[in-house]
């Protein structure tokens, strides 16, 4: 209940200054914010373990809501659902489900900070693809994603098979 409690205020600065800057300020906190986090973590008192997890928890706010709606913003609406959840969901095997082994891998052969230094690269490689690749999409009305300025036509939603079909055409 809290995520969804907490979602109008995580969404609103995607929604007033863009969705995009929002995300290049998250997941520029990960980059920079990554190692130190680990480094933090190392130290063993309470408070160093409560400033790691703010360091690493941080970006993952930022970034979450507007990455969701810049996912549904992106794709026709015919597609959206299997397209997101496909994505979403290969995301969270192939990084979620080999991140313990991966975490204690890197541990285990370079030291405490080898997690956040891999987390830092990865969050690298991501804000060059947001700088770089996506679109704003804040403000822009229904549109293609192939065609940013033309606007999805009523058969995208399905909406000419209804009309076909309540007169009795088929």
């Amino acid at each position: 209940m809290r995520p969804a409690a907490a979602a109008p205020s995580r969404c609103a600065p995607a929604d007033r200054v863009g969705r995009k800057p929002v995300l290049i300020g998250g997941v520029a906190v990960a980059v920079v914010g990554s190692v130190p986090a680990y480094v933090l973590a190392g130290h063993g008192s309470l408070l160093s373990t409560l400033g790691a997890e703010v360091l690493l928890v941080v970006p993952a706010a930022l970034v979450g809501m507007p990455a969701t709606i810049v996912a549904v913003e992106l794709v026709l609406p015919r597609i959206r659902a299997t397209s997101t959840a496909l994505a979403c969901n290969v995301a969270y095997a192939v990084f979620g489900g080999t991140a313990p082994l991966l975490g204690a891998l890197l541990t285990e052969r370079f030291g405490r900070p080898a997690p956040g230094a891999y987390i830092t690269a990865v969050a690298a490689i991501a804000l060059v693809v947001v700088i770089v690749a996506l679109p704003e999409t804040r403000g822009r009305a229904w549109s293609s994603p192939c065609r940013p300025n033309a606007m999805v036509s009523p058969q995208a939603f399905g909406l000419h098979e209804e009309a076909s079909r309540s007169d009795g055409h088929h």
